[in-house]
């Protein structure tokens, strides 16, 4: 999964004196009590955080898109930051290293580093898939 492109437009070439006035977002959709949004994809394969309203939980998702297969974390309440760090970290390795990983083996490694992740299926109707088609929000610049 090589080569992630990061799907925020702060990766594109905007001037200092502009780029530290304004606010760049992913592209994001509803789902069902909350929101998507974009994190990075690479080919067919999707990572997105997802906040849901009803318990105000961010889940961290990593789906690859063709079987609608994937990954999620979701963080608690009491869960120590660093916790959500190591999972961010490891999304973003899994995404950018040369060697391919299957989701078992991602699972397990993040259990491994005390990091409580599943294995989820993509509902059908859910939007995860469909963030690399859709475009970021407006900026808004100071």
């Amino acid at each position: 999964m090589r080569g992630a492109a990061i799907a925020t437009a702060v990766l594109m070439t905007v001037p200092p004196e502009i780029a530290g006035a304004c606010v760049f977002d992913p592209p994001r959709c509803a789902t069902v009590g909350g929101a998507a949004f974009l994190q990075h994809v690479e080919g067919n394969v999707v990572w997105f955080n997802e906040w849901r309203d009803a318990d105000q939980l961010t889940r961290r998702v990593l789906v690859e898109c063709t079987s609608r297969q994937g990954i999620m974390v979701t963080d608690r309440p009491d869960d120590d930051v660093r916790l959500r760090q190591v999972a961010e970290e490891y999304f973003y390795e899994v995404m950018t290293d040369d060697v391919p990983q299957t989701l078992d083996q991602i699972v397990r490694t993040l259990r491994g580093r005390g990091v409580a992740a599943q294995r989820v299926g993509l509902s059908a109707g859910h939007c995860g898939c469909d963030l690399p088609s859709i475009p970021p929000p407006p900026s808004s610049c100071d």
